[in-house]
């Protein structure tokens, strides 16, 4: 079995169409419609149910994919070893996070300090879904990630940074503003505002809401910070924001002269609070890129 009839069979799965396949391995179609034969004929099995030029992956074809993908990933890995062997703090880097690059500040912080002390790692930085987190770790798709609910998994090792404090975010017109002692439920028919459905304000409020029983009334779901801020304002909703955040949003209004006449009210609840992870695969070699980048990570976050 040649490892090259494995990388067709691998492009082809994915593409799920011959002659697209045969394109871009820049190979005639009958040249891989033959390999594909080839493999087929040593493993004794058909891989693909055929339709014409698409192919769909049958029971056998899945599981060869699954033992391939594993195959090039090794190869991967090798040449990620003797790369660090050789150059040491070089290469790349694929990191995701349920926050943006520039919220929270420990993240920017993380971020530019990392590309300042090591200019010769490439850092590719995405913002993703939390639900995806592990996925794309499992997937190898990433190197690092950072979530606030981190799924579970034998093979994905999950890091606590720190932890802060989560309350709500209302204007000081609001009747509850002048209020001590509440709790999440004393806001249960209160409207809510979050930043988008896909956002770590949405996976914020249900866990919050959830926790104290009740499902929210989500009036306003947005993808600005500053319209967000406005509809506080106007103080016929409530917000559920981290402490940190609070702060951030102030000084970032003043900095745009917008008028500060929002109050932070810190929970009751034990429950209030949110953990931040760094998560990573325990079961894949950690380039030197990847080891000085978790280590920097940690060392910023420390006294948070």
């Amino acid at each position: 079995m040649e490892l090259s009839h494995l990388k067709y069979f691998q492009l082809t799965a994915e593409l799920q169409h011959i002659t697209k396949a045969a394109e871009q391995l820049y190979i005639s179609q009958p040249a891989l419609s033959k390999t594909i034969s080839k493999l087929e004929n040593e493993l004794g099995v058909k891989l693909f149910d055929r339709e014409g030029k698409n192919v769909y992956l049958n029971d056998y074809g899945h599981c060869v994919l699954e033992h391939t993908n594993r195959i090039f990933s090794e190869f991967d890995e090798m040449e990620r070893e003797i790369s660090d062997m050789k150059n040491g703090t070089t290469g790349s880097l694929s990191v995701a996070s349920v926050w943006s690059a520039s919220n929270p500040t420990w993240l920017t912080s993380s971020l530019s300090h990392f590309i300042e002390k090591y200019p010769n790692v490439n850092i590719d930085f995405f913002k993703t879904e939390n639900d995806r987190v592990s996925e794309l770790l499992l997937n190898r798709e990433i190197d690092i990630a950072f979530s606030s609910t981190p799924i579970e998994s034998q093979y994905i090792d999950w890091l606590p940074l720190f932890s802060e404090k989560i309350g709500i975010v209302l204007s000081e017109r609001h009747p509850l503003a002048n209020k001590k002692g509440l709790h999440m439920i004393d806001f249960k028919n209160e409207r809510f505002c979050i930043m988008d459905v896909n956002s770590d304000s949405y996976n914020l409020t249900m866990d919050l809401c959830s926790n104290a029983y009740f499902t929210p009334n989500i009036s306003y779901s947005l993808d600005n910070s500053a319209l967000l801020g406005q509809v506080l304002t106007h103080g016929n909703c409530v917000s559920i924001i981290t402490e940190n955040g609070f702060l951030q949003s102030q000084a970032r209004d003043k900095s745009l002269n917008i008028s500060d006449d929002k109050v932070f009210i810190s929970l009751k609840d034990d429950f209030a609070k949110r953990t931040c992870y760094m998560g990573f695969l325990n079961n894949r070699y950690k380039t030197r890129a990847q080891m000085d980048f978790i280590d920097h990570v940690i060392q910023i976050t420390k006294d948070l």
